[in-house]
């Protein structure tokens, strides 16, 4: 298995466990933000950014998966909620 096939795997683990992963916002784009997960970078729209967080950039910071397209290398995230 490939290191790439080995990092979807994971991702895919993680959305369907609803199980949060580390990453980093990159840069803020077109309604939202660039989020760069173990390699990948996924999505991150304006409306599931938490404000004090978004401003953070490169810092180490936890993402749910909402959605996750292998097939288009598109996957949408969301700032992770701890109780």
């Amino acid at each position: 298995m490939s290191t790439t096939e080995a990092v979807w795997n994971e991702l895919q683990n993680a959305a369907d466990s609803n199980r949060p992963i580390p990453g980093r916002i990159l840069n803020q784009v077109n309604k939202g933000y660039a989020v760069g997960i173990a390699g990948v970078v996924a999505f991150l729209p304006e409306s599931f950014a938490v404000e004090k967080r978004v401003g953070q950039v490169g810092v180490l910071q936890w993402f749910q998966i909402i959605s996750l397209e292998r097939e288009t290398n598109n996957i949408l995230v969301r700032c992770a909620k701890f109780s």
